[in-house]
């Protein structure tokens, strides 16, 4: 899906995570967490017009689609759907996204009622698959030293 950046992206994230800890009767420490991973807000544009045919394409197709990818597990992972943006962006192009809001803001709509414009800000978070680590005491049950 082809959408227009129509603002600045908002990339946020990917620094160190520190939590403070307390300790009666004396000064609180600081305890490195691990690293946040990132935030990316885009300000797109379904667009459906057509200045130089003068048909308007409808993008509601297109709407569903993102409302789709957003909230409906697919089939074989069992979740929504996993992205990658590319373009002209500040995240690298291998970062892998979920989106986690849709903001929809103005419409523009033809003759027939139907969109044609929709301007939206999709909110994603880098998408990082957990990583499973079998016990070393299952490894002893399972006499695998």
């Amino acid at each position: 899906m082809v959408l227009d950046l129509v603002g600045d992206d908002d990339l946020r994230g990917g620094t160190g995570v520190w939590n403070t800890v307390d300790r009666p009767r004396r000064r609180d420490a600081i305890e490195w967490s691990g690293t946040r991973g990132f935030t990316y807000v885009l300000p797109l544009l379904l667009d459906g017009t057509e200045i130089r045919v003068g048909v308007d394409k409808p993008i509601e197709a297109d709407c569903q689609r993102l409302l789709a990818w957003s909230a409906n597990p697919t089939e074989k992972t069992g979740e929504p759907v996993v992205l990658i943006a590319t373009g002209p962006l500040k995240a690298q192009p291998t970062v892998r996204w979920v989106i986690t809001d849709l903001t929809w803001g103005g419409q523009i709509r033809n003759g027939d009622g139907k969109r044609v414009q929709q301007y939206v800000t999709v909110t994603l978070a880098e998408h990082l698959a957990p990583v499973i680590r079998r016990s070393p005491a299952k490894k002893v049950r399972e006499g695998k030293r």
